[in-house]
Parts: structure tokens; C-alpha cells; sequence
């Protein structure tokens, strides 16, 4: 079942919250999803997480409805959640059988993750032979990539 990028940035903000991380800028946020999208792709053969591609961009993989939310931030801590609107704010259903795989892979990468810096993250994207590394810059990175990738590093 796919997922709105926004609906889940609320679930990772919120997870943010909840652990007392205070380094949750866009960039990290970003980067946090890639991981996440990427874990779940390969552990759901192949079917992606988001009906939207990440984008290759300079500082890595970047999903641009994720990008314009919250740009405002800068390089600042994200200090509201996503909403539609109306001002509705919108999570995913962890009472869901239908979400289960997404809830246990957001939160063993978010555990995996959290204390890496939004640059350090960055870095992480960038690996030789990563999806990002071998899309051409601005292009859109295949989910086939990523899917291979993650199955290719259990440890991502």
C-alpha cells in the first residue's frame, strides 16, 4: 500500500519527538525517509513505500513534496508536522494490519539513524555504487535501484 511522503514525515516527526531528537531539520528528515523507503522496498519485494520517486539532488536523494513542505525550515529543527488545507494534520494508521511492515521498518532505521547528523546522513547517501551515486544529478532514482541496493546491503 503506498503512503503520502507527508503522512509519514508526520510519523517520523512525531517519533522525533517522542525520543527528544533536537536535529530533525529538512535535510535529515530527508535522508531518514530515503532509509526507511529503501529498507521497506527491499523487504516488501520490490513495492514501494511512496507513489512518488526520491530525486537525486547535491545533497542526496530528496522527495520534492517533502522539499517544498518544509523548506522554510532552512537548516533549522522542523517544528510542526505536515498538514492538508484545512489544518488537518494526518498520520498512518499503526492500528493497520495493512501498515505493520511500515511501522517495524520505520522504527528499527529511525533507531538505526537518529544519532547520525543530517550531514553525516548525507555522506551515507553518497556511497560508491548507491542509488544516488549512479542517477545522474536531478534525475530520478528507479525504485528497481533502490530495491537492489538494500537487498545488496542488509546492513542500510
Amino acid at each position: 500500500m503506498l503512503l503520502s511522503p507527508l503522512i509519514v514525515c508526520n510519523a517520523v516527526i512525531s517519533k522525533a519527538s517522542e525520543e527528544n531528537i533536537k536535529d530533525l531539520t529538512p535535510l535529515k528528515l530527508q535522508k531518514l525517509l530515503y532509509f526507511i523507503s529503501g529498507r521497506y522496498i527491499a523487504e516488501n519485494d520490490g513495492a514501494p513505500l511512496f507513489a512518488e520517486n526520491f530525486v537525486a539532488w547535491q545533497f542526496g536523494p530528496v522527495l520534492t513534496s517533502v522539499f517544498f513542505e518544509f523548506k522554510g525550515f532552512g537548516s533549522d529543527r522542523i517544528t510542526r508536522y505536515s498538514c492538508d488545507a484545512n489544518g488537518i494534520v494526518y498520520f498512518p494508521n499503526s492500528k493497520s494490519k495493512i501498515n505493520e511492515l511500515f511501522f517495524s521498518v520505520m522504527h528499527r532505521q529511525f533507531k538505526k539513524y537518529k544519532k547520525f547528523s543530517p550531514t553525516e546522513l548525507s555522506a551515507l547517501t553518497h556511497a560508491d555504487g548507491s542509488p544516488w551515486f549512479t542517477t545522474n544529478c536531478n534525475g530520478v532514482i528507479d525504485n528497481q535501484k533502490i530495491y537492489d541496493y538494500f537487498k545488496e546491503h542488509p546492513d542500510k
